[in-house]
């Protein structure tokens, strides 16, 4: 089954994987640390442009990335990760 096809080092986020095998894995991590046999990385964003509706984050990019796929949770709450969104670009409007 694709859909939950594990990566070429037998993780589900190793490379190859099936995303969703990838999001399964992430949003059931007990804790904020990187999942075993990942490249992750933390973006350090910045809010380029805010409205009454709507933010604008951005970041800078990671050589060799395809995609960013961005998880969060509330701060301070003890809720498990979701997945926010997916992007090729290195900004994001909400």
């Amino acid at each position: 089954d694709r859909s939950e096809q594990k990566g070429e080092d037998g993780t589900p986020v190793g490379k190859g994987a099936s995303a969703e095998a990838a999001e399964k894995e992430i949003t059931n991590l007990p804790s904020d640390n990187d999942p075993k046999g990942t490249a992750f990385g933390k973006l350090m964003l910045k809010s380029s442009k805010q409205t009454k509706t709507s933010i604008t984050l951005s970041w800078k990019g990671v050589s060799g990335t395809v995609k960013y796929v961005v998880y969060g949770n509330v701060c301070g709450k003890t809720k498990k990760l979701q997945k926010l969104y997916e992007t090729g670009s290195k900004s994001k409007s909400l």
